[in-house]
């Protein structure tokens, strides 16, 4: 039962964090030839509309995660906790794309983002195994 609060706990956690304005980071040009860092929500469209697409994508999969563990949760369907993890597997990679641009386009919220996909995934990996034995 700990496994499945935790399951649940989880992708919450990481949507509050997604909503909050400090994980999407957009690095902009200022007319010193500084550069202006400024951080959105995963949920902006703003980063994605200056070719940041990762952060939407990433909370777009979240929710789709999050929907398909409350239909494992109540209906105790197999087939939607393999979908989840698969989701969040997409999720932790989409999270780890602002990394390809340079450290400067990660975040500290946008690291605890990506734990708590990966630690998410983990448990999901680890419920499955253990219904195949």
């Amino acid at each position: 039962m700990k496994l499945k609060i935790k399951v649940i706990i989880l992708p919450v956690i990481t949507l509050v964090l997604q909503v909050l304005p400090f994980g999407a980071v957009c690095n902009f040009a200022s007319p010193d030839g500084d550069s202006i860092r400024k951080t959105f929500s995963y949920f902006s469209p703003v980063p994605f509309g200056y070719a940041n697409f990762s952060p939407l994508l990433t909370g777009i999969f979240t929710v789709f995660t999050f929907g398909t563990l409350l239909i494992y949760l109540f209906f105790k369907r197999r087939r939607s906790l393999i979908y989840a993890e698969f989701l969040t597997w997409i999720s932790f990679g989409l999270s780890l794309c602002p990394l390809w641009y340079g450290i400067r386009f990660f975040s500290v919220t946008g690291f605890f983002i990506t734990i708590t996909l990966l630690v998410k995934a983990i448990i999901i990996h680890t419920i499955l195994s253990k219904k195949e034995n």
